[in-house]
């Protein structure tokens, strides 16, 4: 058995967390121009969701997908069409005339915590839209009295330069997180999740020897690829 680095998670301790610190300046920026652009957050449960909503969110996904190849990513993260749990909240972003700007979904974690399942931004949409999307999400996660919430892992991110599976690992890793794949950037994402001032997790994958192992990594890409379920 050995173990093989995904990636690192995001975690926002949610006691402490708050716009008015040095290390969530850029945060606070886009939060103030989306402020500024006349954009709202509403929180809401998923499953109380109007079909009208829902039917004012596909085309946001669809229109964020396009650029992708059309795939959604897995494994780490959820899909739009996918069934959601019924527990998990639903933040929506619009603009003054009432139309999308962006929309995000969180499913519980534990007895204290959210994770974040699903984010989209319509590509016209206004500045800090999606910055505004995650902080509606946190704060109201901390006035119901939670403690964590997670911003979700982000593939081949190896920050504390940590990881047990040695040097090839690591430069395949480091490649991949540099270029992306199929339209996903990986150090995009976590310059965006940097944003909340996280602590970073590193996230491993047990595995077998032998064949098993390189089906077992042929499986995961195909998931997280969007090519397979999950």
């Amino acid at each position: 058995m050995r173990l093989l680095k995904f990636g690192e998670e995001a975690i926002v301790d949610l006691d402490s967390f708050t716009l008015a610190v040095p290390e969530r300046a850029n945060l606070r920026r886009e939060v103030y121009r989306a402020d500024r652009a006349g954009l709202t957050a509403t929180v809401t449960p998923w499953a109380a969701a109007e079909p009208l909503l829902r039917a004012d969110l596909e085309p946001v996904s669809r229109a964020w997908l396009q650029p992708r190849t059309g795939r959604e990513m897995g494994f780490s993260l959820g899909r739009f069409q996918e069934t959601v749990d019924p527990g998990a909240w639903l933040v929506v972003v619009r603009g003054p005339g009432g139309n999308v700007h962006a929309f995000s979904s969180w499913l519980r974690l534990g007895s204290d915590g959210i994770a974040l399942d699903l984010l989209r931004r319509h590509p016209e949409a206004g500045p800090g839209a999606v910055d505004l999307c995650c902080v509606e999400a946190l704060f109201e996660a901390r006035r119901r009295g939670l403690k964590v919430a997670s911003l979700g892992a982000v593939p081949c991110r190896d920050g504390a330069d940590d990881a047990p599976d040695g040097r090839i690992a690591h430069a395949v890793r480091r490649l991949l997180y540099s270029r992306g794949l199929a339209g996903y950037r990986y150090e995009s994402l976590a310059r965006f999740k940097n944003k909340f001032a996280p602590r970073w997790e590193s996230r491993d994958i047990a595995l077998g020897g032998g064949l098993s192992a390189v089906r077992v990594l042929a499986a995961l890409v195909a998931v997280h690829m969007g090519r397979r379920k999950a």
